[in-house]
C-alpha cells in the first residue's frame, strides 16, 4: 500500500545527470498489513484459540516491519529514486518501497513459521501467550 499523504522530497536536478528529478521519502515508516480472508486453518478450530494465534502473526509481522523503519532511521537511509520526470520517479520509489517491505517480509516467514511449528507441537493457549508476550515487548521497544 502507498499512503497518498506519505511526504516526499524532490530534487529538480541530480549532482551527476543534469535533468533528472528525485524524489526521497522523508520519513520512512513500514506498517504490518493483513487480509482477515487470507487466514487458513486446515481443520475446525476454537474461535479464540484462532484469533490467539493470528494476532501473534500480526505482532511478528508488525515488529519486522517497524525494524525495517528502525534500520532506516537509524543509517539515514531514505529510499529515493529517479526519473525524467516526477511521475517517473514516484513510480521507480514506489516500486523500491514495494521490494524494500517484501524484504522484510521475506526475513520475517522464518520467524513465523517457527512460531507455526511451535504451536504445533503445543497447541495450548500458554504456548501463544509465551509468543505474545515476547513480541509485545520488542514492539514497546521498536519506534
Amino acid at each position: 500500500m502507498w499512503p497518498d499523504d506519505l511526504p516526499l522530497e524532490f530534487a529538480p536536478r541530480d549532482g551527476h545527470r543534469a535533468g533528472l528529478v528525485t524524489a526521497t521519502v522523508v520519513r520512512p515508516i513500514f506498517h504490518a498489513v493483513f487480509e482477515r480472508r487470507c487466514s487458513w486453518w486446515g481443520q475446525p478450530v476454537d474461535a479464540a484459540y484462532a484469533l490467539e494465534h493470528e494476532q501473534v502473526h500480526f505482532a511478528i509481522a508488525e515488529y519486522f516491519a517497524r525494524e525495517l523503519t528502525r534500520k532506516m532511521i537509524s543509517t539515514g537511509d531514505r529510499p529515493r529514486s529517479r526519473g525524467f520526470t516526477r511521475a517517473e520517479a514516484i513510480a521507480k520509489l514506489h516500486d523500491r518501497m514495494r521490494r524494500l517491505a517484501s524484504q522484510a517480509m521475506t526475513d520475517a516467514r522464518s520467524e513465523h513459521a517457527s512460531y507455526d511449528s511451535a504451536t504445533r507441537k503445543d497447541a495450548s493457549h500458554a504456548t501463544h501467550r509465551k509468543w505474545m508476550l515476547r513480541y509485545d515487548t520488542l514492539l514497546t521497544r521498536a519506534p
